[in-house]
């Protein structure tokens, strides 16, 4: 009778053994040989069985746990988790396997069964690649509303004042709507830009175009583009360039100065009525005629919260809601500028809290102009 139950057990097992759904191996507790696996593991290993039976383990399953067994090093009763499995061909695909001891042939053996979840991990990524794509569609549908909002601020301001100059006698009032046609054409003409050199960007057309320049020039030329702005809010204005930085440099001088402008705008935008701002460009060294230069422009203005600081960079986004509601702009100066000045081998960053100003840094690499004096 002990003989009639015992093969019947022996068929069971060679049953579930050839048929289960998953694959399965015995493993020598002690050598940690493979000592048998049934046949959907030789399917999905792609080879021969032969070159899988007296191997250890981890040369096909859980080749990152070469040195640990979570069965026999750190004693688990069973270990369930997913792992890597080495297909004869070198392909590693991702696996959930279940490990736990059995008695073999009067040996301590380990049983491990294990599926390929190939197919999950990609359904998975496709539904996190179409979360960011809902998200992305999402962000640039708010940013086209705020923009057509932002765009046709400035041009009802246009076609308004133009009505009220040609209807007016008064030499003040006509010079008044003429200085707010003029403040509005050019805000208008900063948003398209903007989003011209996005659209640039997002194409792969965005290019430099380097030649001689020299930041004496490009800083004066920005003092007289935001000093009517500062001296409107009673801002104290102070930009430092360090002697080190008075040499001439091959660089795109338009993309420069418009990192440094968006900055500067910013922060003269953010600060309040008799607050500070202030532009420091320091020379960081040299390496074969290779210079590294630093910019750092501060202001006491309103801030930015930590959770918010990584978002101003992003395309599209803001770092609050309403803030191109309340003080205007496309919201993409900060995402230009981080994509210029990458071009450059810099980067770019902030230092911020709320209600305590803010600090932004960048960096950016040129190289000498040979052909002036050092």
């Amino acid at each position: 009778m002990e003989d009639i139950i015992i093969q019947e057990a022996l068929e069971r097992f060679e049953t579930i053994w050839a048929n289960v759904e998953c694959g399965v191996s015995i493993i020598d507790a002690e050598t940690r040989e493979i000592v048998d696996i049934n046949p959907v593991a030789v399917r999905m290993f792609g080879g021969d069985k032969t070159e899988i039976i007296g191997k250890r383990c981890h040369q096909f399953i859980c080749p990152a746990e070469m040195n640990s067994c979570p069965i026999m090093d750190k004693n688990q009763v069973v270990d369930r988790s997913e792992r890597k499995f080495i297909k004869a061909n070198g392909e590693i695909i991702p696996i959930i396997k279940s490990v736990a001891k059995i008695s073999y042939k009067g040996r301590l053996m380990l049983l491990e069964s294990f599926v390929d979840i190939s197919n999950l991990k990609k359904a998975e990524e496709q539904v996190r690649l179409l979360a960011v794509t809902e998200q992305a569609n999402q962000a640039k549908s708010d940013f086209l509303s705020r923009m057509s909002h932002e765009m046709r601020t400035p041009l009802n301001a246009i076609i308004g004042m133009t009505q009220i100059a040609e209807a007016t006698d008064d030499e003040e009032r006509r010079k008044y709507c003429l200085a707010t046609i003029g403040d509005s054409a050019n805000h208008l003409l900063g948003l398209i830009n903007d989003i011209l050199d996005m659209s640039k960007i997002e194409a792969g057309k965005f290019e430099l175009y380097n030649t001689t320049l020299n930041f004496e020039t490009i800083l004066k030329r920005l003092y007289e583009f935001i000093a009517g702005d500062t001296e409107k809010k009673g801002i104290k204005l102070d930009i430092n360039l360090d002697e080190s930085s008075r040499i001439e440099y091959i660089g795109d001088e338009m993309r420069i100065s418009q990192v440094i402008t968006n900055l500067m705008a910013n922060a003269v935008k953010f600060t309040p009525d008799g607050g500070e701002i202030g532009l420091d460009v320091s020379f960081v060294g040299e390496t074969d005629g290779i210079c590294e230069l630093s910019f750092e422009v501060t202001d006491n203005g309103i801030g930015i919260s930590p959770e918010h600081q990584e978002r101003i960079f992003l395309a599209f986004e803001q770092a609050e809601g309403g803030m191109t509601r309340k003080y205007g702009g496309s919201g993409l100066g900060l995402v230009l500028s981080k994509h210029i000045v990458g071009l450059m081998d810099g980067r770019i960053w902030v230092e911020s809290e709320p209600d305590k100003g803010s600090r932004f840094f960048f960096t950016i690499k040129l190289p000498r102009d040979e052909k002036k004096p050092h």
